[in-house]
């Protein structure tokens, strides 16, 4: 079994650099990062199939919408909070192990939905890819990596739900393009119902490194031990640095997924493109500004956190939200 930082024979007490081996940390963020690659890619896949399903199940546009939309939101609202609680208590590799099992599940769920409800329930379990597993990676990570290079070193984990949303649109485009050509469905189901089942079967193999990682030992561990209560009293003192991170994330979400949302009904009803036409560009472009965007962001991150701590960081994400207005328009 792999064991990245050695716990058993170092305490948690000891410096950053004494416990963590930079071959160990390389390895092991990377497999953090295929982890999001496949949580985000499997809730991502259905975007480009999402017109074919509507039509198969008869959905209304704000049926899909909520199968698009809410579906995402319902967990982030009710777990990310209790998520965030146990991956300060329990095992977060076990968690990660767990959440990759339940959004693998969902992704096969929604092959076989015959109904709203069912896609919406399938779709919130495949959700929890998107949602909640990055802070729970992010916790894993930061306790590997010292505060000054944590920007950096969390790099590989965004750089995974990047690759992981635009693999989902150049993948998903052309898998649903070769299945949609077959003279005989793949086994025996819609084009659509089969491209989610491939990308589940895909998310489940990319998932299976996580089983080599062992639990890092925590460098922050003041209040490990706190109840619900104090990690809530804890929050509500950092307030003036969470609520302007909380509301500026809000709506810069808001306007990343009402795009990606809407981006294949547009394409499809306006212009007339298969998602074999379009998956591939729509892939680069996320692929080009996802990876620009979060290098750029990194580094900001720990240029703002070493001139002027929280304020500087709060002032790295303003302006790297802000460059996103003139393109929204």
């Amino acid at each position: 079994m792999y064991d990245p930082t050695a716990i058993d024979a170092l305490s948690a007490s000891q410096p950053m650099k004494a416990v963590a081996r930079p071959r160990g940390v390389g390895l092991t963020l990377t497999i953090l990062g295929l982890s999001i690659c496949a949580g985000c890619g499997v809730q991502a896949a259905f975007g480009p199939v999402q017109e074919f399903a509507r039509l198969d199940l008869g959905l209304t546009d704000l049926q899909m919408g909520l199968v698009q939309g809410m579906a995402v939101a319902v967990p982030a609202a009710l777990l990310s909070i209790p998520v965030g609680w146990l991956a300060d208590h329990t095992n977060r590799v076990r968690m990660m192990v767990v959440l990759a099992i339940l959004w693998s599940i969902g992704a096969a769920a929604s092959a076989f939905a015959t109904s709203f409800e069912l896609l919406f329930a399938a779709r919130m379990l495949s959700a929890l890819g998107l949602t909640v597993v990055l802070p729970v990676a992010i916790s894993i990570a930061a306790d590997l990596c010292p505060p000054e290079k944590r920007g950096r070193s969390l790099l590989l984990l965004s750089m995974g739900k990047v690759f992981g949303l635009a693999l989902a649109f150049a993948l998903g485009g052309a898998v649903f393009g070769m299945l949609s050509a077959r003279t005989e469905p793949l086994f025996g189901m819609a084009a659509w119902r089969a491209t989610q089942l491939i990308f589940a079967a895909g998310s489940a193999l990319l998932v299976l490194p996580l089983l080599l990682l062992r639990e890092p030992a925590r460098q922050e561990v003041a209040k490990a031990g706190a109840g619900f209560k104090a990690s809530m009293q804890a929050l509500w003192e950092r307030r003036g640095l969470l609520a302007p991170l909380f509301i500026g994330q809000i709506t810069v979400i808001m306007a990343d997924a009402s795009a990606s949302i809407w981006a294949t009904p547009v394409l499809m009803r306006t212009y007339g493109l298969a998602p074999a036409e379009f998956g591939g560009w729509m892939g680069l472009v996320l692929l080009g500004s996802g990876l620009v965007g979060t290098i750029v962001g990194g580094l900001a991150a720990d240029a703002g956190l070493k001139r002027a701590g929280g304020r500087g960081l709060l002032m790295a994400a303003v302006i790297a939200s802000a460059v996103g207005v003139p393109a929204s328009f």
